[in-house]
């Protein structure tokens, strides 16, 4: 890449990376040593963000213009099917763990959709939050939806009805900018823009993890061991040891905004 990387997605058998610059996407073979630049999918013209895989690694989806959500064959970077019937543009989407659903949103909807991907129906929206919603993210268990706003809260929904079964802070807190359940389903983590990385049950918030700075928080992923990830507007990413709430470690180098993070499998 030649210029601003926005999002990044390993394949979940983690031996490709596929990365969404300012100059075009780029599947990359990352099993190989150094990594190859394996496919560019699909052409340099069209800026992908907030990228998915399906789980078996053989789809990814991103979201289309000017509405929607495409979904591409990740070996040929050949599109498949385009969900459509949501008018306003998309920016992130999550497939659920079976692959059957996505769900999308952006800063430009409060109503996030959530499509089945075999029929291309639009099965509902997520209709509840007072401001646009960033963040989307399925349960383990691909029962239940979390959505983080600029409203302040976090989400959560049933995957099969879009019935609102819990909400996670008050409005007009600091806006949720990324959110995730974690491997065992229990909590839900989310991000806001004034650096708070915050871990709730439904029933409400648990603790607040703090490294001493206030910065953005722009993007998290879990690892393994018990680790969490978070990236930051200040350039760094950090690592949480999540049981604790601990700063293991910070990364730095960057010189403007960490996007994202992700872990290999």
């Amino acid at each position: 890449h030649t210029s601003a990387v926005n999002n990044l997605a390993y394949t979940p058998d983690g031996n490709h990376l596929l990365t969404i610059g300012e100059d075009g996407t780029r599947l990359w073979d990352v099993s190989v040593g150094g990594g190859r630049d394996w496919l560019r999918v699909p052409s340099a013209e069209l800026i992908l963000v907030g990228v998915a895989f399906s789980p078996d690694g053989e789809t990814f989806a991103a979201p289309a213009e000017p509405s929607g959500v495409t979904v591409w064959d990740t070996r040929t970077g050949e599109e498949i099917i385009t969900l459509t019937g949501h008018e306003p543009k998309l920016t992130t989407v999550a497939f659920s763990p079976d692959g059957r659903m996505i769900a999308a949103g952006s800063d430009l909807t409060r109503t996030p959709p959530v499509w089945d991907v075999e029929t291309g129906e639009l099965l509902f929206t997520l209709d509840g939050h007072l401001d646009t919603v960033r963040a989307v993210s399925f349960s383990p268990d691909g029962s239940r939806i979390v959505t983080g706003s600029w409203d302040g809260t976090a989400r959560v929904w049933d995957a099969a009805t879009g019935e609102q079964l819990a909400v996670l802070g008050v409005w007009n807190r600091p806006a949720v900018i990324t959110a995730a359940f974690s491997p065992d389903g229990r909590s839900i983590v989310t991000g806001d823009d004034d650096g708070n990385v915050t871990v709730w049950n439904e029933a409400g918030l648990e603790r607040v993890l703090r490294s001493g700075r206030t910065s953005l928080v722009a993007g998290l992923a879990f690892g393994p061991n018990g680790l969490l990830l978070t990236a930051h507007e200040d350039g760094t990413a950090r690592v949480w040891d999540f049981e604790t709430g601990k700063v293991r470690l910070t990364l730095r180098g960057h010189t403007a905004r960490v996007h994202q993070v992700d872990v290999s499998p």
